[in-house]
């Protein structure tokens, strides 16, 4: 038994190359990647000293923060032109202090121009009958006091702070809602400050003396106050803003993110654990440096030696450089080559989960069961309560032991978490600023009523007229309002998907009007975006859904599906009881797939002719994987089908006549003696017919290798029904079990190796190339950026030598046409080098190819060679 593998030992054998190059090129592109921030980092630091460093931001923790993140109102040109651009942001990327300075002095000393004019030169100057000394205080006041407010804004987070920290543990949260609320309380701030200081500085500062406001003066507090007004709603709105993110955060997502979070950091302990034991296996087999063959060591070696202590001196050096920079900052910084990391590269895609699972699977598995134990995991966890949560979340099937595919299944599902839940909060963080855009329309309407009630002698008929207009035009808003309310509803109050979520909407929906299944692809304010289990895109308004019955099959449990079967009239209790515990004996023993439990329900008797039995089988997962549920459907429908067969029960057209020997169809009134050694019921394709107690039906599954039926007439069971898994033989042998059999025959019908492929999977990777594609356009058609690469692909062009590759001159037009697109391109005017794209380089100093590319078109042929009998091309001699 210890010489033969299993298929699952055999894949995982077959893939350990490529698994291993796989993890080698994840932890090679990540050390490029950090060594070109590095490198970058230390450029920024050469030049100038900065306060605001550019640093990698995870999305999915980007996406999971409970707030509503408000977006930069100014972003600065990355490649900006001119000098003024390059300026203003070298000025925006420094530290606050210089911003702050930079952006107060210029008006500042504009302000003090009329203030030092009306103090020294012109006593007697006014501006509305204000001494122009006191408006230009006025005025630095109302400059000053935006960067007052701007500065008492960013204090916010820390009071927030201190009093949450009486009320809750995570004041983290609420501190970085004190930072989103910096603009809004910027405003109000400042605004308060100009309200408070304008009638004290004009009216006490009249020229004649006189305190009494004047008209201007009244009607410009009048605009102040209702700006004032405005400013404070757009505080209050903000602030209900991150209230409704922060609770809808907590209520809906907050355990799935925590949940996804120890399940990364859990396969980062393992992952950490497998490097080091690997590494430790592989230092055993390295040559000893110190009692080496004998003779002298090669520079070869000493060169390697000296590479490879250098590359991990280099990665010490940056891991405690980065360890010191994250102690002066306060954040965590992972180190090159952090397991963290690895694991979040490879659980991305559905084939580096899966190379993630059979590399834990290689390290921790046991060799005489080719399963994980729960005591396998204790040395890669700090705690045995640790290692036992990490071992219950693998073991989905709860029968005490992991086995490879099951480790590749819930990798495959915690990379797949991580994309929904980023995928649905982007979404509703998306619903949340249309919220706000309405909610600060309604602000505006609510300022406008303010500033006409304030400057308006009749306020109250101007408001009546403006009701009237209103309620008049009432049915062309009425539906518009009613459908904002039932989406907001929908989406906030009942939520019943996320994105990635498999549904069955009811009602009049699908092709049939029936309901249909559907993916969830975008979730919006006014509608949601589904995509078919064929592939359709179908989008549907939330108001209407509100209405409907929604499933929600990722939400829901382990599911049951009852299997209908109709059966004559006369089958035994005997004979449902034995096809009970066939399929009891099945499931048992594939139980990670099913549950131990059959169920089976007489549903009805029709005309004393048939039985309707419900055949009830239960899966230890949902119907989220599509795919898996047809998998694990197609293996229990295989395995029915056997018990049926075995059982030997039979349809309700078996009591018909002719279907069975003993009831034969008479064409005629005569008697139907059998003849000796003859068959019966000849057919077209077999005149000598069966012989009798020779089995009719072929079997479903094939016998095993190695078997032969046994002859005729050696068993009592009738001759239509002989089981094919009681095949006479004339030794006494042990029938083969469903199981046993369903490791034999594929019973999922291929459906087996596409388990992990689950469809919901293709509407979170769509989201990801098309934001990606997108971010592509962006990039290519930036002027900035076009302008760069064209500059940089005309000194590559400059600096680099392509060797010509002699072409078929059997065509004139191609000899015509012909030009060196590696030279000439991008080529502006004349160019020193633009003579050479009509002279073949010389190929007598190259081996003979077979096959060449083509540098014009690309393709790999022999006419992209030039024989010895060919003329070269534009009658240039060779």
């Amino acid at each position: 038994m210890n010489g033969i593998s299993s298929p699952s030992q055999n894949r995982e054998q077959a893939s350990r190359l490529n698994d291993d190059l796989a993890v080698l090129a994840v932890e090679q592109g990540l050390n490029e990647k950090e060594a070109l921030m590095r490198n970058q980092s230390t450029t920024r630091s050469m030049t100038r000293v900065r306060s605001r460093r550019t640093e990698v931001v995870d999305d999915f923790d980007e996406a999971t923060n409970p707030l509503h993140e408000q977006a930069a109102r100014y972003t600065p040109p990355e490649n900006p032109n001119t000098n003024f651009s390059k300026f203003f942001k070298k000025v925006h990327n420094s530290s606050w202090l210089v911003r702050y300075f930079t952006y107060i002095t210029p008006m500042v000393l504009v302000i003090l121009i009329p203030l030092l004019l009306g103090a020294f030169v012109f006593d007697e100057a006014t501006v509305g009958g204000v001494e122009l000394v006191w408006f230009s205080i006025w005025l630095m006041i109302v400059w000053l006091t935006l960067w007052a407010g701007r500065v008492l804004a960013k204090l916010l987070p820390w009071p927030i702070g201190l009093v949450s920290s009486l009320f809750t543990n995570n004041s983290k949260k609420w501190r970085d809602m004190g930072k989103q609320l910096e603009l809004p309380a910027t405003l109000f701030f400042w605004w308060l400050a100009i309200e408070v200081s304008f009638l004290p500085t004009m009216t006490n500062h009249h020229l004649n003396g006189v305190k009494t406001t004047r008209n201007w003066e009244r009607n410009m507090n009048k605009v102040l106050v209702t700006l004032f007004v405005g400013f404070v709603l757009n505080f209050i709105e903000k602030i209900i803003i991150q209230l409704i993110a922060i609770s809808f955060h907590l209520r809906t997502y907050q355990d799935r993110i925590e949940l996804n979070k120890f399940q990364i950091g859990s396969l980062g302990k393992l992952y950490r654990f497998s490097k080091e034991k690997i590494a430790m296996e592989d230092s055993e087999f390295e040559q000893d440096h110190d009692h080496g063959p004998s003779g002298a060591r090669t520079p070869g070696q000493v060169l390697n030696e000296a590479q490879r202590n250098i590359k991990v001196g280099f990665n010490k050096f940056g891991d405690i450089a980065g360890k010191v920079a994250g102690d002066f900052t306060g954040r965590a910084v992972t180190g090159s080559n952090h397991p963290h990391q690895v694991v979040l590269q490879l659980i991305s895609t559905t084939s580096g989960a899966q190379v993630l699972a059979r590399r834990l699977y290689r390290t921790f598995a046991r060799p005489e069961t080719e399963t994980v134990h729960n005591e396998d995991l204790n040395n890669a966890f700090d705690s045995d309560d640790e290692a036992n949560a990490a071992f219950s979340m693998f073991d989905k099937d709860m029968n005490g032991d992991i086995s490879m595919e099951e480790l590749e299944a819930v990798c495959v599902e915690i990379g797949r978490e991580r994309k929904s839940i980023t995928a649905s909060l982007k979404d509703l963080d998306s619903v949340v600023s249309k919220l706000d855009d309405v909610f600060m329309f309604i602000v505006l309407i609510i300022t406008i009523i303010v500033f006409i009630s304030l400057i308006s002698t009749s306020a109250a008929g101007v408001l009546t007229s403006a009701g009237s207009t209103l309620l008049a035009l009432s049915w062309l808003f009425s539906a518009t309002a009613q459908e904002f309310l039932q989406s907001c509803i929908f989406v906030f109050v009942k939520h019943p998907y996320d994105v990635g979520d498999r549904v069955t909407v009811y009602g009049n929906t699908g092709d049939l009007g029936r309901g249909d299944d559907y993916f969830v692809k975008e979730i919006a304010l006014f509608y949601t975006e589904f995509k078919k289990m064929q592939g359709h895109v179908v989008q549907a308004p939330n108001s209407y859904l509100n209405t409907l019955f929604i499933l929600n099959h990722r939400r829901s449990g382990a599911l049951a599906e009852a299997i209908p079967i109709i059966i004559k009239f006369g089958t035994t209790l005997e004979q449902i009881e034995r096809l009970r515990n066939v399929l009891l004996e099945f499931v048992t023993a594939e139980k990670r797939e099913y549950q131990t439990n059959i169920l089976t329900e007489l549903r009805a008797v029709q005309e004393v002719h048939w039985l309707e039995l419900n055949v009830v089988f239960f899966y230890k997962s949902n119907w989220q994987n599509e795919l898996l549920r047809l998998q694990r459907r197609n293996k229990f429908i295989c395995a029915l089908t056997m018990a049926i067969q075995e059982c030997e029960i039979e349809g309700p057209r078996m009591r018909y006549p002719g279907q069975k020997e003993s009831f034969p169809v008479y064409l005629q009134n005569l008697q139907n003696p059998a003849t000796p050694g003859v068959g019966i019921n000849g057919t077209p394709d077999q005149p000598n017919g069966h012989i009798r107690n020779e089995p009719q039906d072929q079997p479903f599954v094939a016998p095993a290798e190695g078997t032969t039926p046994g002859p005729a007439g050696s068993s009592n069971t009738p001759a239509r029904h002989g089981s094919i898994l009681r095949q006479p033989s004339t030794t006494k042998r042990v029938p083969e079990t469903l199981s046993a059999m369903g490791r034999r025959v594929d019973f999922s019908l291929g459906m087996k190796s596409m388990g992990l492929d689950d469809p919901s999977g293709d509407v979170l990777d769509d989201r990801e190339n098309d934001a990606r594609a997108r971010a592509t356009v962006v990039r290519v058609t930036s002027p900035s950026r076009s302008q760069d690469r064209t500059r940089q692909s005309e000194d590559s062009a400059r600096s680099t030598g392509i060797q010509r590759v002699g072409t078929n001159a059997s065509s004139t037009q191609r000899e015509r046409t012909h030009r060196n697109r590696f030279f000439s391109r991008n080529r502006h005017g004349n160019d020193e080098e633009a003579a050479m794209a009509d002279i073949p380089e010389a190929d007598y100093d190259i081996p003979p190819r077979t096959n060449t590319m083509d540098p014009r078109s690309g393709l790999v042929s022999e006419k992209a060679v030039r024989g010895d009998d060919e003329t070269p091309l534009r009658g240039v001699r060779s």
